[in-house]
């Protein structure tokens, strides 16, 4: 049409120039013939008329200029919009198979953002998301929380503890003979894993502590606190039964079990504290708060067990044992040593079969725990039994990739780079989908995320983010990295596997 309308606006220049032309030769004529004014002014009205339309017709044209400009600019658009599309769809493609919906129609995902991100996510407002939903159920519709929301926090005293505790208040009674002797050990040691368990939460509101960091210091606390505290009544009551006065039991058997005590508290003490060179910060907490479990336990062992000792008296035996006191003597004659090539052989002979015990330490795979490590009746392992039945099980594991960017590309360039990266990232093998999910404000990162076909534990998805990190920059320019659970799983593993002979030269050298 403007092709058709600047051809009209020509043929009238055409025609206008030859009237111009036309005019022009009158008025010579006239004005060589000398003709009278009237004729003169008639020629001006037809000049006047010319330069009218000639008006008209630049007019028009400039007009016609400013719509091609204008088509043309949007035809440029179109064909940018066209590319755009064509990437897009391209970027779509590669992202097929990521559903929010499954394809039956019977399990939906829902994903809830919060405005901080998650490490400083208090505990609360993720447990309001979980109230919110229970208390406003939506009729047909059964849900589970995924372990991001409602991994279970353990109960500082469960099941196992009780049951531990039971089981040891039974053996002890066996052994001992006595209730207050067996309940001795299992005094102090609920004594010293209360002052340890205490003083640890009560640095949680400054530090960030794994939830199984206190349940770790209960653990060990109980195991060495029992322990340590039977050392030393079981040297007391020997001690006894051999005629010792009880004052002067209490103070050997604290200067010689209590020895023992002392040494074999502070390997563990060291073992424990040596965590913190590992590098992983929630490891060496966790270490550092068992530490502090068993320095309490090995203090209230040399000093809460001696004078509870002393509080009881010979009540630490039972009546049957008390008759006998005095008749027990302990033998003098010293044992026989054994002989060297015996004990060479002894020794290599544990050695070996210790080796061969430790063989499955070779296979081990060090990891997280997910959802699937969750109780069966827990929120976080019915959320991911479903995710795995109806989505696969890589949606477990979905990994975050990151890219580099230059940050000046344009809105094509920027979609070209995106389609390079996935194209890239799916011609790996284990992927099954990749979609990009964002670029930063600045364009100088963007973010995709890559489904696996197995879930984050899986020695598959371990195998596909070695091989993402070990692609090379994209088109020579687009750096890449990697996280999510599989990551975290590897970086931890590899940072131990790392640190180890450190770790047993700093443990063995102290």
């Amino acid at each position: 049409q403007l092709d058709a309308a600047l051809d009209d606006v020509e043929a009238g220049q055409e025609q206008l120039d030859a009237g111009q032309e036309q005019l022009d030769a009158a008025r010579e004529q006239a004005e060589a013939a000398g003709a009278p004014a009237e004729q003169l002014a008639a020629l001006d009205a037809q000049q006047a008329e010319l330069d009218a339309q000639q008006e008209q017709l630049d007019a028009a044209r400039e007009e016609i200029a400013a719509q091609q400009a204008e088509l043309d600019e949007g035809r440029a658009d179109l064909v940018e919009g066209a590319e755009q599309l064509e990437l897009g769809a391209d970027l779509l493609a590669l992202s097929d198979g990521i559903r929010v919906v499954s394809e039956d129609g019977a399990t939906a995902l829902v994903n809830v953002s919060f405005d901080v991100p998650l490490l400083e996510l208090d505990a609360a407002s993720k447990e309001a998301v979980i109230s919110y939903v229970e208390a406003n159920p939506i009729d047909g519709v059964e849900y589970a929380f995924s372990s991001t929301l409602a991994q279970s926090v353990p109960n500082l005293i469960g099941v196992g503890e009780i049951a531990g505790l039971a089981i040891a208040a039974v053996v002890l009674l066996v052994m001992l003979g006595t209730v207050i002797a067996a309940a001795l050990p299992i005094v102090t040691a609920l004594v010293g894993v209360g002052i340890a368990v205490l003083a640890a939460l009560s640095l949680s509101g400054v530090l960030d502590m794994s939830s199984v960091t206190p349940v770790l210091g209960i653990m060990l606390g109980l195991a060495v606190g029992i322990d340590y505290s039977l050392f030393i009544i079981n040297r007391h009551r020997k001690q006894l039964l051999e005629g010792a006065e009880m004052r002067e039991s209490i103070g050997l058997a604290n200067g010689t079990a209590g020895n023992a005590v002392t040494f074999a508290g502070s390997t563990v003490i060291i073992a424990l504290l040596a965590l913190n060179i590992t590098g992983i910060p929630f490891l060496g907490l966790m270490g550092t708060v068992g530490a502090f479990a068993v320095l309490i336990a090995v203090l209230i062992a040399v000093t809460l067990t001696p004078a509870l000792l002393g509080l009881i008296g010979p009540r630490v035996l039972n009546r049957r044992a008390r008759a006998k006191v005095g008749s027990v003597h302990h033998e003098d004659s010293a044992a026989a040593p054994m002989g060297t090539w015996r004990a060479v052989l002894t020794a290599a002979g544990a050695i070996i079969a210790l080796l061969v015990i430790a063989i499955p330490a070779l296979s081990m795979r060090v990891g997280l725990p997910d959802g699937s490590s969750e109780p069966e009746e827990s929120y976080a392992y019915q959320a991911y039994t479903l995710t795995e039945e109806a989505f696969g099980a890589g949606v477990n594991g979905t990994l975050l990739v990151s890219a580099t960017l230059p940050g000046d590309l344009d809105e094509t360039a920027e979609l070209q780079a995106q389609l390079d990266i996935a194209t890239a990232l799916s011609d790996l093998d284990g992927v099954v989908a990749v979609a990009p999910i964002a670029v930063s404000d600045d364009g100088t990162l963007a973010a995709f995320q890559v489904v696996p076909e197995d879930g984050p534990s899986s020695v598959s998805t371990e195998e596909l983010v070695r091989n993402l990190r070990a692609l090379p920059p994209v088109d020579g320019e687009y750096a890449l990295g990697v996280a999510g659970q599989a990551a975290i799983n590897i970086d931890i593993s590899e940072n131990l596997a790392a640190v180890l002979p450190l770790y047993i030269a700093v443990v063995v050298g102290l």
